[in-house]
C-alpha cells in the first residue's frame, strides 16, 4: 500500500515510532493571552461594582460590560483554541511498511520505503525526495517537536535502511 490512506486501512502493528508536536507549546501563549484577558475582565468588573456602589452611572456599568465582555471572550478563547490544538492529529510515523505523514486536514499519506531517494534536513523541516510521481518531494515541518530536524531526518534514514535490507 502507498499514497493516500484512510484510518481503517493502517495496520497499527507496523508502526515504529510516531512524532506529534508537543501540544504545550502551542497552548502555553494561548493560555496566557486568555488569562490576561480574564484578569483584566475581572479588575474592570470588580472596579465597576466599587464606583457603582458610590453612585456613579455610567462608567461603572460601561466597566462592568467592558469587562464581562472579556471575561467571555477570553474563556471562549481558551477553549476554542484549546479544542483545535487538541484536535490536530498532525504527525510523522515510521512504519515497517514506509514514512506515514498525516496533516492536519486529516489526509494520511503513507511513502515506501523503496521510492524514497534522499532524506535531507532544511532548517527546521524535512525534505523527503521520493520516485513517485504522485508525491514527488514533501516537507515534513519539525517545529514543535521534540527533537530538531537533523536528528529525524538521521532517524528516517537509518530506519529507510534497516527496512531496505530486511532488518524490521
Amino acid at each position: 500500500m502507498w499514497g493516500l490512506a484512510t484510518e481503517a486501512e493502517l495496520q497499527l502493528d507496523k508502526d515504529i515510532e510516531w512524532f506529534r508536536p508537543d501540544p504545550r507549546r502551542r497552548l502555553l501563549p494561548v493560555w496566557i493571552k486568555g488569562g490576561l484577558a480574564m484578569a483584566l475582565g475581572f479588575s474592570l468588573c470588580g472596579y465597576g461594582f466599587l464606583r457603582l456602589n458610590q453612585g456613579e452611572e455610567a462608567g461603572p456599568l460601561a466597566a462592568l460590560g467592558v469587562g464581562l465582555i472579556l471575561i467571555m471572550l477570553g474563556m471562549g478563547g481558551v477553549v476554542f483554541f484549546t479544542v483545535r490544538v487538541l484536535s490536530d492529529e498532525t504527525c510523522v510515523g515510521l512504519r515497517v511498511d514506509g514514512l506515514l505523514r498525516r496533516t492536519r486536514g486529516g489526509e494520511i499519506l503513507v511513502v515506501p520505503w523503496a521510492a524514497i531517494d534522499e532524506i535531507q534536513a532544511e532548517g527546521d523541516q524535512i525534505r523527503v525526495v521520493t520516485d513517485l510521481e504522485a508525491v514527488g518531494s514533501l516537507l515534513l515541518p519539525t517545529a514543535h517537536l521534540d527533537l530538531d530536524a537533523s536528528t529525524l531526518a538521521q532517524r528516517l534514514a537509518e530506519t529507510r535502511r534497516k527496512a531496505l535490507m530486511g532488518l524490521l
